[in-house]
């Protein structure tokens, strides 16, 4: 199914929509010929200049609604469900992005940008962890019953999905050492990926990651060797195609299996 179509009256929702993959992810959306019935996009903050292009876009696209949400914040995610769930009425939700992440800390408390077993510590892992692998279990939780609503609906195809946006980071196979609070935490979120699949298998709710590139953003850095404009619309297309045979996946952007 082509993703226009899939995207057609939907409901989504997407974390860290203010810059990088968020932000194009959103757009994307938004430039499909059928739009969705509601795209909620989430920051940590929409007062601050990181948010001014995602406000802009809001002013034009009504079917774009902003939330604050710190992804670590239980008390924020349990007004923003309600939000959501007043928004939406009788309807479920149809898609479910986990994109908010981070990759170390600089200029923080909790030390420099860690690469090396050296540099690597107890605080800056748990903080990782804690935003990348906990934090989207602690998300799927809690939209559950709006995606079981969702996934009732015969007229949606795929009537639910959960995308965890990973990397090829986690992939064990493919580890070269080194960088250890990121790839720590996207290896349990690949793990989480893999049991939510197994336990949402009977709502008929497709659960998979996906690798969405090493592209230049804030977090990939000016060495990137893709840009958004090169990924953005392949990943677009490919969570517009998934169904219940790429259920439990671990995929790239352009729809190819990674090892685990």
């Amino acid at each position: 199914m082509a993703s226009s179509v899939a995207y057609k009256g939907a409901s989504i929702f997407i974390t860290g929509c203010n810059r990088g993959v968020g932000l194009a992810i959103v757009k994307e959306i938004l430039s499909q010929p059928h739009s969705p019935k509601a795209l909620f996009a989430t920051c940590r903050s929409l007062k601050s200049d990181a948010s001014k292009e995602l406000r802009a876009l809001a002013m034009k696209n009504p079917v774009l609604h902003l939330l604050e949400l710190d992804v670590t914040n239980a008390l924020q995610l349990e007004a923003v469900v309600e939000e959501v769930k007043t928004t939406l009425g009788d309807h479920g939700l149809n898609l479910l992005i986990n994109n908010a992440g981070i990759y170390d800390l600089k200029n923080s408390e909790y030390g420099c940008a860690s690469s090396t077993l050296d540099d690597v510590n107890r605080d800056l892992m748990m903080k990782v962890y804690e935003t990348n692998a906990v934090s989207p279990l602690m998300i799927v939780k809690a939209f559950l019953p709006l995606l079981q609503l969702a996934a009732k609906d015969v007229k949606c195809q795929p009537q639910a999905c959960i995308v965890n946006i990973s990397s090829d980071d986690g992939s064990i196979t493919l580890n070269a050492g080194g960088h250890y609070q990121y790839k720590c935490s996207k290896a349990a979120l690949n793990m989480l990926t893999v049991s939510l699949s197994i336990d949402c298998a009977k709502d008929c709710i497709t659960v998979v990651c996906i690798d969405p590139g090493w592209m230049k953003t804030d977090m990939g850095g000016k060495a990137a060797p893709m840009s958004l404009s090169d990924a953005i619309p392949v990943l677009v297309q490919l969570i517009g195609s998934l169904d219940m045979s790429k259920n439990g996946s671990f995929l790239q952007y352009n729809g190819k299996t990674l090892p685990w």
